[in-house]
Order: C-alpha cells, then structure tokens, then sequence
C-alpha cells in the first residue's frame, strides 16, 4: 500500500488516491510528516512518512506525474 515503484504509471485514479478515500487515517499517515534529519536526509517522524514532500520533489525534479 505504501509503495510508490510504478506509481508514475498509473492511468486514472492512483493509488494514493484511492487510498486517500478508502483509508484516510492510513493516507493522513503516509502523506503527512516527514523531516530533514542532521545530514540532510529526508525522514520519517512521528507525525508520518512524508511522502508528500516525496511525491512533490518526484513530480518536480522527474517529471513522474504522480497524483495523490
């Protein structure tokens, strides 16, 4: 559920998307949180995974189109 290989793929609704509607906790979970820790790498925290800023940077600076 967490994954994200080949989520730049996906024709129609995503699976975050999907998550975002059948497991909203989950989704709130995954996207939100997230920090730089003290060498600079991307981390989860304890208000989530982080994808979010994950997802965005992907989007960004790949090209991936990927839709949450």
């Amino acid at each position: 559920m967490f994954c994200l290989f080949g989520a730049h793929l996906e024709k129609g609704e995503g699976r975050l998307e999907r998550m975002k509607h059948t497991h909203p906790k989950r989704y709130e979970y995954v996207m939100g949180g997230g920090e730089f820790n003290n060498e600079g790498m991307w981390i989860p925290n304890n208000k989530g995974l982080g994808f979010k800023f994950v997802v965005d940077w992907l989007n960004e600076n790949g090209n991936m189109n990927i839709k949450y």
